[in-house]
């Protein structure tokens, strides 16, 4: 029995009919097949991609639907490029109401100072494209310097960026922004901004020059700086800007994620003003944190390192997840932990611990090398006192990077002996990830709950 696909263009439905008019395959299994094709373009899935082109050369009504669906996610590297999904969309206006989410790179040219031309598309693409793409929801820029920004006059392209409303998401990777005015511009221009996720940002001058005020038209209630791999002196720009109480960016975040910082550095980066900041707004929170102790000396350091993240301010916070670090070195220090959940409000409901340990050592010495037993006996103190009767779990999530072998019951077992009141009532989860080691190298990337790479705080 052969089958033939038709497509009918007003209501957008796909129909998979036998010749002889046999019962045909589920119309939704055909749409579903292209519809799984669907991918973030910052997501690099390549055979997905290939095999959505493949689908567009099945038949004619695969061909429309491939398209629509590859137009849902774009990617725009390079200037004429951009170019050349104008002229397509001028000739096929219907597939503009298609795109839900754009991702502009200058990665090719991102290392020019003054690049030959605008090699960036993000000068011209809210020039081009204002008011016309009315489901777009996300942006994600990455690989651009400030030249990038001003091919144009400053004041057209936060203007034409203004008009973009239908934007909740923005998403920021490898960007250098002149000053935290223009990045405070830039910001503000987006009037309906929601999700903010901040990555490898960079600043050409670190002064803290006047910030002009700005009618901030929407604050960004999720904010997610991502900073593993700015300079100490980029995260601190960065999480100032925020912190800063005159500007007032911070009072509404509900969700807040910040890392990985190195614990020795908190004195210097403003998470207790930032946090401060946040006050009552704040019920999500996230904190990655690298603890090695270098040097004994550091270790004293580390001790009172609670007082430079305080919770005391949030007291609506309901759900706190640590990442801890502890790479490379036989020594890390956990003693602020204790001090810091105890500070934790009575509407707390959820906190989860993912610690990343790699020692020579086997997994639970390495882990009493940070925590020794009467801080857990604190933790466990604290988490089950009676104000705390909202809390539903607590959860250890060990990423165990040693290379020696382990048995995973009778490491559970050492845990509820560590924490016997919160076993007893139910409240304590323990899970162990055994993580592959590559030449001797500790893989310092995050890992899922099924083991896998993911993005850094992701």
């Amino acid at each position: 029995m052969s089958f033939t696909t038709t497509y009918e263009p007003m209501g957008g439905s796909l129909m998979v009919v036998a010749k002889n008019s046999v019962p045909s395959l589920p119309v939704e299994i055909c749409e579903n097949v292209i519809e799984q094709l669907a991918s973030e373009p910052d997501v690099e899935d390549i055979r997905k991609r290939r095999a959505l082109l493949a689908c567009a050369l099945v038949c004619k009504a695969f061909y429309t639907m491939s398209r629509a669906v590859f137009c849902r996610h774009l990617a725009i590297m390079r200037w004429d490029l951009l170019q050349g999904f104008v002229k397509l969309l001028e000739s096929n206006p219907t597939l503009l109401p298609l795109v839900e989410s754009v991702y502009l790179s200058g990665r090719a040219t991102r290392d020019e100072l003054r690049p030959p031309r605008a090699s960036g598309p993000l000068a011209a693409f809210p020039l081009i494209f204002a008011r016309k793409l009315p489901r777009l929801r996300k942006l994600h820029i990455c690989c651009m310097n400030p030249s990038w920004f001003y091919t144009v006059k400053p004041e057209l392209f936060y203007s034409a960026l203004g008009q973009f409303t239908s934007v909740t998401t923005l998403y920021m990777r490898d960007v250098t922004f002149s000053s935290a005015n223009h990045f405070a511009k830039f910001l503000d221009s987006l009037p309906n901004l929601e999700w903010l996720t901040c990555s490898h940002l960079r600043w050409v001058r670190h002064d803290q020059e006047p910030i002009h005020p700005h009618r901030v038209i929407a604050k960004p209630v999720r904010v997610s700086l991502k900073t593993s791999l700015m300079s100490l002196e980029d995260t601190q720009t960065l999480i100032e800007f925020f912190a800063n109480p005159d500007l007032d960016r911070a009072a509404g975040i509900d969700a807040l994620s910040i890392g990985r910082m190195e614990l020795r550095n908190l004195q210097h980066l403003g998470v207790k003003q930032l946090l401060h900041a946040t006050g009552l707004s704040l019920r999500y929170l996230k904190l990655c944190l690298g603890t090695v102790v270098d040097t004994e000396e550091n270790a004293d350091d580390f001790a009172g390192a609670a007082a430079f993240m305080s919770l005391k301010d949030n007291r609506n916070l309901q759900i706190f997840t640590l990442k801890i670090h502890a790479f490379y070195k036989d020594t890390y220090h956990c003693s602020w932990l204790a001090p810091l959940l105890s500070e934790c409000s009575d509407q707390l409901r959820e906190a989860n611990i993912h610690m990343k340990i790699g020692a020579s050592t086997d997994i639970l010495t390495a882990f009493l090398v940070g925590i020794n037993s009467k801080q857990c006996t604190d933790i466990d103190d604290i988490l089950t006192q009676p104000h705390m009767s909202r809390l539903k779990h607590v959860a250890w999530h060990i990423f165990d990077y040693t290379g020696h072998p382990v048995h995973e019951e009778l490491l559970h077992d050492k845990f509820v002996a560590l924490f016997p009141k919160l076993h007893s009532r139910g409240l304590l989860r323990f899970r162990l990830y055994s993580v592959r080691r590559e030449a001797d190298e500790f893989v310092d990337s995050d890992v899922d709950e099924n083991g896998h790479d993911v993005d850094e705080d992701s």
